[in-house]
């Protein structure tokens, strides 16, 4: 259960074993400016979700079914233009119910001047769009579901590619 917002700075790795479950707080995001090694499998995918989700990993939040997931549950996964993009890799993951802090709309991921490889991962059911992409940012896309997000799939802002 992620409480705070979480960051990985500049010099550290943060790894992420197969089958491990993240469930945010409202709000809360995590913050990659170092590396992410985040690769499960076809089996095992690494989850990233709302804390009031049951469906996997339990009643984290203990309110039994009092409350269910919802788009905006949770902040977002956010790589930033210091992140050692040749390492940072999001593989057969989930991200879900992301995308709002405070009154702000955010996008389920957001790549702001990076390049992470994001491959075979599901991006559902997040409030804002389910992948930004902003100030040049070339991450390696491959076989990515993008769907249900309320406000698009991909958002591609000035100069990404």
């Amino acid at each position: 259960l992620v409480v705070g917002d979480e960051t990985v700075n500049p010099g550290v790795q943060l790894r992420i074993e197969p089958g491990v479950i993240l469930k945010f707080a409202e709000g809360k995001s995590l913050l990659v400016n170092g590396i992410l090694d985040a690769v499960g499998t076809p089996s095992q995918r690494i989850i990233f979700t709302s804390a009031k989700d049951d469906t996997v990993g339990g009643d984290s939040n203990g309110d039994k079914t009092a409350t269910w997931p919802q788009p905006g549950d949770w902040g977002r996964l956010y790589f930033g233009d210091s992140s050692a993009d040749p390492f940072t890799r999001l593989k057969y993951a989930e991200l879900r119910f992301a995308g709002k802090k405070g009154n702000s709309i955010l996008d389920g991921i957001f790549v702001d001047s990076a390049s992470p490889t994001l491959e075979e991962n599901l991006v559902v059911q997040n409030a804002g769009y389910g992948l930004h992409l902003r100030n040049q940012a070339t991450p390696t896309l491959r076989r990515n579901l993008i769907l249900d997000n309320q406000s698009g799939g991909v958002f591609l802002e000035q100069t990404s590619a």
